[in-house]
């Protein structure tokens, strides 16, 4: 005949289920914690900043940058690296507006290296399995793409190195295609200089923002 459980007894058994149960929570998180810092994986580094999105990130923190449609409407910038790029933007222009107060004949140097850099509109048609295709940009520093004086020419796929600035949208055509390039010279009455006029000014402005810092720190 089984006896019946004294007060001591059943104390132990508790004790017993106790810490059996304590063991299995204390696996159990063990366990998660292992299978989280597993899922987890390495943290990944965050990107450097050059100096000048240092300085812009400064300039403009706390604010949210935005792009401003026809209508009036405000559009946020898509991502991270979006916002980071209209605060860097924002950050030139400031420079340059710096640039005009601080020297008079700073538009007139804008006007004469945009004018060096010869902006060109640019069509490039050529023939797929697709049919005919065209691909449109501009063009804004051809100086340096080898082109001299032309405006027509035609180009093999296996050539198109020689002539980086045509391949700025990307070089994906098949070898031995042919390519017939159009290009047409953005002048000041073109709509387009305006604004590209502007860029050169945010340009001009940033590197002798930085080229002014780097000698300030060598002296």
């Amino acid at each position: 005949m089984k006896k019946p459980a004294t007060a001591t007894s059943r104390k132990r058994r508790t004790l017993r289920w106790l810490a059996a149960g304590a063991l299995l929570v204390g696996a159990a998180l063990g366990t998660l914690v292992v299978m989280t810092r597993q899922d987890a994986g390495p943290v990944p580094a965050a990107p450097t900043l050059s100096r000048l999105e240092q300085e812009a990130e400064a300039r403009f923190a706390g604010s949210k940058p935005y792009i401003t449609l026809p209508n009036g409407k405000r559009v946020p910038p898509v991502n991270a690296a979006h916002e980071l790029q209209m605060k860097v933007n924002a950050y030139k222009g400031l420079l340059a507006r710096e640039s005009e107060d601080h020297d008079p004949t700073f538009p007139l140097k804008a006007e004469a290296e945009l004018a060096r850099r010869q902006p060109m509109r640019a069509a490039i048609e050529w023939n797929d399995v697709t049919g005919n295709r065209e691909m449109d940009f501009n063009i804004e520093d051809s100086s340096t793409c080898a082109l001299g004086s032309q405006t027509e020419l035609t180009v093999a796929m296996e050539d198109i190195a020689h002539y980086p600035c045509l391949t700025q949208g990307g070089n994906f055509w098949e070898a031995g295609t042919k390519l017939s390039v159009h290009l047409t010279p953005i002048t000041k009455e073109d709509p387009l200089w305006p604004g590209l006029l502007a860029t050169t000014k945010r340009a001009m402005a940033a590197e002798a923002h930085l080229a002014k810092l780097d000698a300030a720190k060598g002296s």
